[in-house]
Formats: C-alpha cells, sequence, structure tokens
C-alpha cells in the first residue's frame, strides 16, 4: 500500500475566548507551522508521533514541556473549543474536515502545572460521572478559571444559575464551591474523606446546621456545601503521567537480525529504568511487554521476520509506559551482561576491533547505562564484539571451504589445504597466494620457518615460510593453522611445502632448534641445507649459559655472531 500526505497546519500559543455561543481563537503570533506524516492510512498517525512533530518543529524538549492540543471543528454550530489527549481524538481530528476537505488548524499551548492538576481533575470526573465542581458540557480553560477566582467566584459552579446573595457560604444547592472569599486562616480546617475516585469530600460536615429543612427545600436561600483544598505540600497526586521508552522505533522500521532489536531494546531498558518480559521469541519473532503490565502498563513491542528476507521490521508498538516511573525502575533490578557490554560497543565504537581496556570499559558502561559490571563480564562483551563483526570462530569454520574456492578462483595458482581429524573436526589449514609462490622464483632461495602461539580458546599455532626480497623486506610465501609445534604437524607443513617449492641444493632453511622441525626437514627435504637462526641461539645462550659478567660476555658474543653473518 502506498503512502499519502498528511499536512496539518498549527499555531503555537494563545488562548479562547467566548463571543456569543461561539468560541474563538486569539493567537499571540500570527505565524502557523506545518507538520507533513507520509503513512499508508490515518489511524497510524498517534498522539505521541503527533507531539514529537511539533516539538522538533517549534525546538522545545517534549520530555520536560507538557502540551495542550484543541481545536475548533468546521463541523460543529455554536463553535467550541475541542482537546486532544489521546489517539482516539487524533483520528477524530484528522477526519474532522468540511465539504472542501479543509481541516482546522491545531492551537498547541503549553500547559502549566496549576492547569495539569485542573484538566486531570476535570477529566477524572466527567469520566466517573461526579457531579463535584464541573460542566459536563465544557472543560474551562485556565485564563477562565484563574479569572473567574480573581473576581470573587466560584471555580467549578456551574455558571449560569443563580447565586444567593446572603451569606458567603451560601450558593446553589448540590454544587461544589471550590473557593471561598473568606481568608485562608479563617477556613475550617476538618478532616477530609477520601472518595473512590480520589476526590477529598467533607461535604457532609460543613452544612449550616441552623438551616431548616424548609429552607433546604428552597433553591434561592439554601446553605452551600463547602470544598477545601489541603495545601500543596500534603497533597498526594492520582494521575501518573506517561513516559516514552527512549527507544526511538517507529512502525515499519527494519534492522539486520533480532539481535539487533534486543541489543536495542537491552541497552534503553538499562538506561530509562524499566524491566521487559518476553512474550514470544523465535526465529521468526521477538515480542516483549513491560514488566508491569500486569499493573496496567501499555508499552509493547512486537518484531517479526520480512518474507523472502532476513531482515526484521516492527509490526506493532506502544512507546509510551503508562506505570509508575518509580515502581518500574525500583522493582526490576538491573544486571549487566556481556550482550550489553557488547551492544555499547558497537553503539560507541562501530566497526572497531580495537576498543578500550576492560577495565575502562567497567567505568564506561557505569556511566552510560548506570549499571555496575565486572572485569570478566567486560571482557567477554568485547570478545562478543569482536565475534558480532568478524563472526566467531564456529561460524568462520562453516564458510572455510567457500572462501578458499574463492581464493583459488581469484588468484591464480594459489594453493590451499584442509585436513580434518578422524571425527570430522578441523586439523590443519595450509594456504599460499599465487604470485606468492611466482614471485619467490626469483628470490634469494632461503626460506626462515617458524611458528607462534593461537591465542583463541581454541588455541593452536601458527606457522609461516617467509623469504627476504631485496629490498630486505619480508616476504610471505605460505601459512598455516595446526593443533601444536608436533612431529607429525612440521610433517605434514613440509610435505604441502615442497608441492609449490620442491627439493632443491641450492634451497636453505633457518628456522630455530626445534627437534621435530629439525627431523621434518632432513626428511622431506634431503637435499636441501638447515641452518639456525642467530637471535634465537643468541637468547638461549643469554638464558642457559652463565657468565662471570654477563653483560661483557653477551656483547662479545653477539659481536662474534656478527661477524660470522657478515663474513
Amino acid at each position: 500500500m502506498s503512502n499519502v500526505s498528511i499536512n496539518i497546519h498549527f499555531d503555537y500559543e494563545g488562548y479562547y475566548s467566548k463571543t456569543g455561543d461561539d468560541y474563538q481563537w486569539f493567537p499571540r503570533e500570527a505565524n502557523l507551522y506545518g507538520i507533513l506524516f507520509r503513512k499508508s492510512s490515518m489511524e497510524e498517525i498517534t498522539y505521541s508521533m503527533l507531539v514529537d512533530k511539533i516539538c522538533m518543529k517549534i525546538g522545545i524538549d517534549e520530555f520536560s514541556t507538557k502540551l495542550k492540543l484543541s481545536y475548533i471543528p468546521l463541523v460543529v454550530k455554536p463553535q467550541t473549543q475541542s482537546y486532544i489527549f489521546d489517539d482516539e481524538d487524533v483520528y477524530v481530528y484528522l477526519t474532522s474536515t468540511d465539504k472542501e476537505q479543509r481541516r482546522s488548524v491545531l492551537h498547541v499551548e503549553v500547559i502549566k502545572d496549576l492547569e495539569i492538576v485542573l484538566l486531570r481533575e476535570q477529566l477524572s470526573r466527567v469520566e466517573k460521572g461526579s457531579s463535584v465542581g464541573v460542566n459536563y458540557g465544557e472543560i474551562v480553560p485556565l485564563d477562565e478559571q484563574l479569572s473567574r477566582v480573581e473576581k470573587g467566584s466560584s471555580v467549578g459552579v456551574k455558571y449560569g444559575e443563580p447565586i444567593s446573595s446572603g451569606r458567603a457560604d451560601e450558593v446553589n444547592f448540590g454544587v461544589d464551591n471550590l473557593y471561598s472569599s473568606s481568608r485562608p486562616s479563617e477556613q475550617p480546617h476538618e478532616p477530609l474523606e477520601p472518595l473512590e475516585n480520589g476526590v477529598y469530600n467533607n461535604m457532609d460536615n460543613v452544612v449550616d446546621n441552623n438551616i431548616d429543612d424548609q429552607s433546604i427545600d428552597r433553591p434561592d436561600s439554601c446553605g452551600i456545601r463547602e470544598y477545601h483544598e489541603l495545601p500543596l505540600d500534603v497533597q498526594e497526586s492520582q494521575f501518573i503521567e506517561s513516559w516514552e521508552n527512549g527507544i526511538g522505533l517507529e512502525l515499519g522500521e527494519e534492522f539486520e537480525s533480532k539481535q539487533a532489536v534486543q541489543d536495542l531494546v537491552d541497552r534503553a531498558s538499562h538506561l530509562k529504568c524499566f524491566g521487559v518480559a518476553i512474550v514470544n521469541s523465535d526465529k521468526n519473532r521477538y515480542v516483549v511487554k513491560c514488566r508491569e503490565s500486569l499493573e496496567g502498563c501499555k508499552w509493547y513491542l512486537r518484531v517479526a521476520k520480512l518474507k523472502n528476507s532476513t531482515r526484521f521490521s516492527v509490526r506493532v508498538y506502544t512507546k509510551m509506559h503508562t506505570c509508575s516511573r518509580t515502581t518500574s525502575s525500583t522493582s526490576y533490578k538491573r544486571k549487566g551482561t556481556p550482550r550489553l557490554v557488547a551492544s555499547l560497543l558497537h553503539k560507541d565504537f562501530p566497526g572497531q576491533f580495537h576498543t578500550p581496556d576492560p577495565k575502562s570499559l567497567v567505568s564506561l558502561v557505569l556511566g552510560k547505562l548506570v549499571v555496575p559490571v565486572s572485569y570478566s563480564t567486560v571482557y567477554r562483551g568485547k570478545q562478543l564484539a569482536v565475534n558480532d563483526i568478524c563472526g566467531s570462530p564456529e561460524e568462520s569454520f562453516k564458510i572455510v571451504y567457500s572462501y578458499l574456492y574463492m581464493l583459488e578462483k581469484v588468484n591464480h595458482g594459489t594453493k590451499t589445504s584442509v585436513v580434518l581429524d578422524e571425527g570430522k573436526m578441523f586439523k590443519y589449514l595450509f594456504v599460499a597466494l599465487g604470485a606468492s609462490i611466482e614471485g619467490f622464483q626469483v628470490m634469494r632461495k632461503v626460506i626462515v620457518v617458524d611458528a607462534t602461539f593461537v591465542k583463541t580458546v581454541y588455541g593452536g599455532v601458527l606457522i609461516f615460510a617467509s623469504a627476504q626480497d631485496p629490498n630486505h623486506h619480508h616476504y610471505p610465501i605460505a601459512f598455516a593453522v595446526a593443533d601444536g609445534e608436533k612431529e607429525d604437524t612440521w610433517m605434514w607443513f613440509f610435505k604441502t611445502l615442497k608441492t609449490i617449492i620442491p627439493d632443491s641444493p641450492e634451497l636453505v632453511f633457518i628456522s630455530d632448534r626445534n627437534a621435530s622441525l629439525i627431523k621434518a626437514v632432513g626428511e622431506v627435504y634431503p637435499s636441501s641445507h638447515h641452518g639456525h637462526c642467530i637471535y634465537h641461539l643468541s637468547q638461549n645462550v643469554r638464558t642457559k649459559v652463565t657468565f662471570v659478567n654477563k653483560d661483557d660476555a653477551a656483547a662479545k658474543f653477539r659481536k662474534n655472531c656478527s661477524d660470522l653473518y657478515n663474513s
């Protein structure tokens, strides 16, 4: 399905004013802003997406600033404001157009703390059918509420009904007065009884006892019931504000693998301090929800594998948490894992093999994700990050034959060999590039052979054979990977090397004094000569021979060796 363009125009800051039966919007500035959505349908545009776009457009922080969205529907008479609080309200706004398909301008206001409390109280009372100080027909804007308070009016009174001119505590019967003209010190502070909807009330305790039953029947002379609010420092809010998880996903977004999605969710859960419960996780999908879902949290993510592809895409995503942030951060015990360390390295050092040492990474993970990790966990995470880039040994072994085939195909004359043991497990690998074999024909026929340890979990040794070019640089001829410097290993290596460099009296091998190596050279290359490396001899002398003055003896020995080599 192709995407359609949905344009929304809005203005920033202003106020509503009632003229006759209609409400009108008076913007603070005459500028209009425009935002664009490219979606397959209007149902995909959510309230959070709309707020994010608006905050980005006008350059404000969506986390520290709360917005109030409203508009005057073109299809409603008399004209009155309609507020947007959720996804359903957004869809109603987008589909409310006139005959010419014109849409109302969206009005954006910044909600102040007092207005947040007033709006939430009104909404909660309307939803629960309460008659505590609200006119069901409208939500009174903050500016109008404050102006009424300043004029001595009672916020929350249903306007349009007569107010008795008697005592200051007498107004319409059955309407709760949220404001009293008496001073705060003169107002009685009686115990408040909590109602089911979280609103405190002491209505039955403040009715004037001097009013008789007959006066109650008369609406023009009845006593009032007052509502006394506690000071702000002792009031407890029953409202839990929704908050974003910080992942930043969008519907339809694609990932290379399911592991990439898991790493992203794992980092965000540690950074934003919320727990994740896995609903379903297999090779084709990954479904998670908030750990506080049993308490009513709506955060949810579903990622599925694309058809005929290895990529994964976001199918369902509810990014706002509706649980208590305090409960979510304290009920979930965060734990650092090697996978978490690896995901952090991929984010901060993408594609790099050389990353900070484990000791530095311990502090880095603690500072970035506020999660303590041990040295061993960080070390395993570094190895895991390297495996993610170049592949694990197990994955590499699966493609070794394909790699060697392509190596021989694109490098003419290349010699490769793989040997497996009785259990079909990897044992030996030999590689000699065709260009190196051809170039050795014009080199001095001196080959240096040695081996070094491979520092992996599987161990083994790396064997190499190299020569020296006319510029006195190392010239690699062949290399091999084997299980160790054993007699069988050296016999296999020299037999394989003989297939590309035949035995000749002009050929000289240089090596250390390894007994297995010396024996293999003598048996496989009987016509060649074999010498020993001077550096290895000097190191053996320094470690195994004791002199009265070690420094003088070593210097003299090196000089004699140098003279012998030059001659």
